[in-house]
């Protein structure tokens, strides 16, 4: 009964619970009524609390010290040839081996009370049956991916590039089993980031020292941590407030989690750039009432008109109107893009640049707008349905642009009759309205609730595009053969679609459903076609790579890439590999087929030592 850890696991269990708001309109707060969402069922919590403590303990016990010192053992010579040092003797009479899989089996031996971040077997939650078992491991596999990331590619000091957090977001999702594992560790995210504000605040009150500089030893009790030394907040503060910016609040996004997303992303916001947090939170809270205002009536407005028309009434079977207002993060950007623009076209030298307000972010305040057509009769085909469905999208604009004009017709934008590159179809413009003595600008986007699930589940989501950019093919969401209805079970497994026991209500269903199924899908086409592992240069082991290799690739196709990626033009005969700390043969190179999380190691010897 340690009670510092009960503790601690009370904590995160409130935090996992309070992010739960998964709202349909994306990205920013919904003026619509909030439904709070128990994502997380009784299984789920369980296994939140027991892989706290273990992630606890198994820091406590050196187990992620003793990681990153396999990993510089076998990449560096002198330490290859004889080692004192306890990954050493661990490696050779306890068979330690590196990679996700092998942290899974042999953290064991590495902690002399069995408590880690592989113990979910062997703590006792399997008294709560097997669902909250699988939650853990998969919670403990997304853990040990991680740890191997801080090591091999150095996140421990530094926040990965944003193509590295790119395919480390893929490898993470790629190794999980269970979506609500990767809720875990997204909430996890967050709970750092919350640990961090919590001491500048204390310390700034204490006015111990600057919170912008802060050197001294310090401890604090965030997930994963148990007590964690930082030596210099303002650095693990960068490193962890990229890491959710760019890993964990996109993960979130595709889990439908948006409340989630807008926290990490605020919390990083606030711990990267404190100053202009306060700026835009200042700006935000100022005009937030009036904005929603602003909102709330031109959405009940457009109601109106659209459902005492005639038209519409025959035509479609429904039509759903969503309006919010930017979050403090997301204003903050689009008014530093409009300071550079304004800054360029003035001069840089210029000192009578008028000031920018959020008068001049053209979507401070937006509506979104969901047609789903009415079948006119059993015969009729997709393709007339398609057809109607794009005809009712222009009248409803032309609906909204006679009550509103627009006010820049140059930068409307029809994606409809032009789609983006990734199947993207909607359409786009500005209008404003007089309110409070101001004229307010507001966006209004409009589109099918076909268009709309591609634009949020499909091949036009963010996720798929940015793979697909990269030359992976885009990931289909295969929502044409999946009941909507149906709650994915936590097993990230197609077959898996059924009704979870504790799920409350059908509406709660439909709105997760899809985020899930398009994960699923994702999740099966990436390990199909993909895998996803380290690659460690030869005597540093903390700047290595994740890379994406096609499905069934051998360790000599990983080793091939690695060097051509960074020009380096050497053959494999002056190179010992080793896969998970063990070395390979020449005829293992090209036998070896690799999995998810693997460890490549590179060890370049000159021609002394390998005679030697």
């Amino acid at each position: 009964g340690d009670l510092a850890k009960l503790s601690g696991a009370a904590e995160f269990l409130w935090l996992l619970l309070s992010v739960e708001d998964c709202q349909q309109y994306d990205d920013e707060t919904s003026t619509n009524d909030a439904v709070f969402e128990c994502l997380m069922s009784r299984d789920s919590l369980i296994a939140s609390a027991f892989h706290y403590c273990d992630c606890v303990s198994a820091r406590n016990n050196g187990l992620y010290e003793i990681i990153e010192e396999a990993v510089t053992l076998s990449t560096t010579p002198s330490l290859l040839q004889e080692s004192s040092s306890k990954s050493h003797r661990l490696k050779c009479e306890k068979n330690l081996t590196l990679g996700v899989d092998g942290i899974l089996k042999t953290q064991s031996v590495i902690t002399d009370d069995n408590a880690g971040i592989q113990s979910a077997t062997k703590n006792g939650i399997e008294r709560f049956g097997e669902d909250a078992t699988r939650i853990a491991l998969s919670a403990a596999r997304i853990k040990s991916t991680e740890v191997m990331a801080d090591v091999v590619i150095g996140r421990k000091d530094m926040a990965p590039t944003r193509e590295q957090a790119g395919s480390l977001q893929n490898l993470l999702v790629s190794v999980s089993e269970d979506w609500q594992s990767l809720a875990i560790r997204s909430v996890a995210s967050l709970y750092r980031l919350r640990g961090i504000v919590a001491f500048r605040e204390k310390v700034a009150e204490r006015s111990m020292f600057p919170t912008s500089s802060c050197e001294e030893t310090i401890d604090i009790q965030p997930i994963d941590a148990g007590i964690i030394q930082y030596k210099s907040l303002a650095n693990e503060g960068i490193k962890v407030s990229r890491e959710a910016l760019n890993i964990y609040a996109p993960i979130a996004q595709r889990l439908g989690m948006h409340r989630l997303k807008n926290e990490l992303e605020g919390t990083a916001f606030r711990v990267l750039y404190p100053r202009q947090y306060s700026a835009a939170m200042s700006l935000y809270q100022n005009n937030l009432d009036k904005m929603r205002a602003v909102a709330e009536n031109i959405k009940d407005t457009i109601n109106q008109i659209i459902h005492e028309d005639d038209l519409l009434n025959t035509h479609t079977e429904s039509i759903a109107i969503y309006s919010r207002v930017k979050e403090p993060y997301s204003l903050w950007r689009k008014l530093l893009k409009l300071r550079m623009r304004q800054l360029e076209k003035d001069g840089k030298s210029s000192k009578q640049s008028s000031t920018i307000s959020i008068l001049d972010v053209n979507d401070a305040i937006a509506l979104r707008i969901i047609i789903k057509p009415k079948r006119q009769s059993m015969e009729e085909s997709e393709e007339s349905i398609r057809t109607r469905e794009k005809l009712l999208c222009y009248y409803v604009q032309k609906i909204c642009t006679d009550r509103w004009q627009i006010v820049d017709p140059a930068r409307a934008k029809d994606y409809i009759a032009k789609p983006k590159a990734n199947g993207y179809q909607s359409l786009h413009h500005t209008s404003q309205i007089f309110r409070h003595g101001l004229n307010w600008p507001f966006e209004i986007q409009i589109r099918s609730e076909n268009m709309h699930r591609t634009a949020e589940f499909g091949v036009a989501a963010h996720w798929d595009y940015k793979l697909q950019a990269k030359g992976i093919e885009a990931l289909s969401s295969g929502s044409g053969n999946s009941n909507v209805l149906a709650l994915p079970s936590g097993n990230l497994n197609k077959n898996s679609m059924a009704v979870d026991d504790l799920t409350s209500s059908r509406d709660r269903a439909m709105k997760l459903a899809p985020y899930l199924e398009a994960l699923t899908d994702a999740r099966a086409e990436m390990n199909q076609r993909n895998v996803f592992v380290f690659v460690s240069p030869s005597g540093n082991g903390n700047e290595g790579k994740v890379i994406p290799l096609s499905a069934s690739s051998s360790v000599h196709s990983a080793v091939s890439e690695y060097n051509r990626l960074h020009n380096i033009f050497s053959e494999t005969e002056d190179e010992i590999v080793f896969l998970n700390g063990a070395p390979l043969s020449s005829k293992a190179l090209k036998t070896t087929i690799l999995r998810n999380g693997d460890v490549i190691s590179l060890l370049t010897m000159a021609t002394d030592d390998v005679q030697r």
